[in-house]
């Protein structure tokens, strides 16, 4: 059994500077829900997985994120309560930097990850978007407008995007990837340094430049969370509030999730 280290958090404008991943934030640890608990071999008792370590770990962390929610200003106010709203943004940047940005970074060596790399970071792109504005996707239309707002509107990416460009990526690139593995209508991912973050070729093809569309993402997380700790973006805080809300109903099986409704 492992653990993670500690993410250093103490200034949320840094809080991906480093490949540590820690909750320390002015010498105080966020409890122990951070660590990820790994094994080479599932736990067996009598040949069945055994999964009481893991539904504590996920309780704990349900536990421990609503208790810090309760603490936190219902106003969203970031002054008097710095440390608090720090500890908030540190529980994002952990499960956004482990699930999704240290594995897209591992894969960026590899020729041919070109579609694992655009598919989590298609995945990543709803999820960015629906902790900024505090609602989830919950159908394909809603994940469209989600996917053509964060292109559209964030500075590593309008450049490249219209709302007509944002809308033929989710199509022929979001869908494709996710649904059947394969990019559609003429778009083709490349790595290679001289294709721009999206390019227009002859012959009516687009290629979408993976590491660049990758490491842009990554760019608009890293300002997203510094924006969070701006203390006059009162409403932004709100949205994650809202967002670590329904990731807590989200993560209960569903007999708890309606008792605790």
């Amino acid at each position: 059994m492992h653990r993670l280290d500690p993410i250093n958090a103490n200034e949320p404008a840094k809080l991906l500077g480093s490949k540590s991943l820690t909750l320390g934030f002015r010498g105080k640890q966020f409890g122990r829900f951070i660590y990820v608990l790994r094994t080479s071999q599932p736990l067996l008792v009598s040949g069945t997985i055994h999964t009481r370590g893991v539904r504590n770990c996920t309780r704990l962390f349900i536990g421990r994120l609503e208790g810090l929610k309760a603490r936190l200003p219902a106003n969203g106010e970031w002054r008097g309560a710095e440390a608090l709203w720090g500890k908030a943004i540190g529980v994002l940047q952990s499960r956004i930097q482990t699930r999704f940005l240290d594995s897209a970074s591992l894969l960026r060596a590899n020729r041919y990850a070109g579609f694992a790399i655009l598919a989590l970071d298609c995945l990543l792109l709803e999820t960015i978007e629906a902790f900024r504005s505090g609602k989830r996707a919950r159908n394909t239309g809603e994940s469209r407008v989600a996917c053509i707002r964060l292109l559209t509107s964030s500075v590593h990416f309008r450049q490249f995007f219209d709302d007509g460009r944002a809308g033929d990526f989710f199509t022929r690139v979001r869908n494709g990837l996710l649904h059947d593995g394969e990019t559609r209508d003429g778009w083709l991912v490349k790595s290679a340094e001289r294709y721009s973050l999206v390019q227009d070729l002859d012959g009516g093809y687009v290629v979408v430049n993976r590491n660049k569309f990758d490491l842009a993402l990554e760019a608009e997380f890293r300002d997203y969370l510094t924006r969070l700790s701006v203390p006059e973006n009162t409403g932004l805080r709100l949205t994650l509030d809202r967002a670590l809300s329904d990731l807590c109903n989200r993560s209960r099986p569903k007999s708890e999730a309606n008792s605790a409704g």
